[in-house]
């Protein structure tokens, strides 16, 4: 998984449309392009990418949630990653969903980092363990973005980070935190429980899950997937 981690960006961030054809599902992932690989990862129902505007002022007491709980910055939090005013992008995706694993291992084997044994592994081995569903954040500003994440914590990300299930209204809580500092990479990863009681917290029925995660004032992400589009080979992958 750390190896993994190392690869991965080639985050152009230049929106890649999604391809009229499944090809995921027309062909093996060692016949996936590099344009197809990246286009899972940026544009696809297991990743996708997030504009996030920058403001100098915190973000407003809405009231709906009591008084203004969030995070200031920490250690200096994201206050130099960006001049006031502009648009960031960062790349969100379901490093756990085997399609994932699948075009990571795929551009391991364009660039040479990996042999065919090692990506086989990397599909086969969800990241970090079966238990945790997992989302993998990375930024378009390299060191910026890498600082803003590396910065963050568990504790500081609390309860304004969270995946939202539509249809019953809950969320699910995020129980660890992993900044790119400590897989020597470009990403952070989000660890939320994948099951409760021995029962699966996201189902079909749910329609739809969305990525919540407040980074101080500046930076909130907030990106919904659609459930049924996220099923692979019969098995709705996350």
């Amino acid at each position: 998984m750390i190896r993994s981690a190392k690869i991965i960006l080639l985050f152009s961030l230049i929106s890649i449309p999604l391809l009229a054809a499944k090809f995921w599902e027309q062909k093996p992932y060692e016949q996936w392009s590099k344009k197809e690989s990246i286009a899972v990862l940026e544009d696809s129902p297991w990743g996708k990418v997030q504009k996030v505007h920058s403001s100098n002022s915190p973000p407003p007491d809405t009231g709906a949630q009591g008084p203004d709980t969030t995070p200031r910055d920490q250690g200096g939090g994201d206050r130099e990653s960006s001049p006031p005013n502009r648009r960031r992008l960062f790349n969100i995706r379901f490093q756990s969903a085997k399609p994932v694993r699948m075009a990571l291992a795929r551009l391991s084997l364009l660039y040479r980092r990996r042999d065919h044994r090692q990506a086989t592994e990397l599909v086969r081995k969800r990241p970090f363990g079966d238990q945790f569903i997992v989302v993998a954040v990375s930024g378009s500003q390299g060191e910026n973005h890498r600082r803003v994440l590396d910065q963050a914590s568990l504790k500081q990300l609390g309860t304004h980070t969270h995946l939202a299930l539509k249809a019953s209204g809950r969320r699910i809580e995020l129980e660890r935190y992993v900044p790119p500092r400590e897989v020597g990479g470009q990403e952070a990863f989000f660890l939320f429980p994948r099951t409760r009681e021995g029962k699966d917290l996201v189902t079909l029925k749910e329609k739809e899950i969305r990525f919540v995660s407040q980074l101080g004032w500046r930076t909130r992400l907030n990106r919904k997937f659609k459930l049924k589009d996220m099923v692979f080979d019969g098995i709705l992958e996350f």
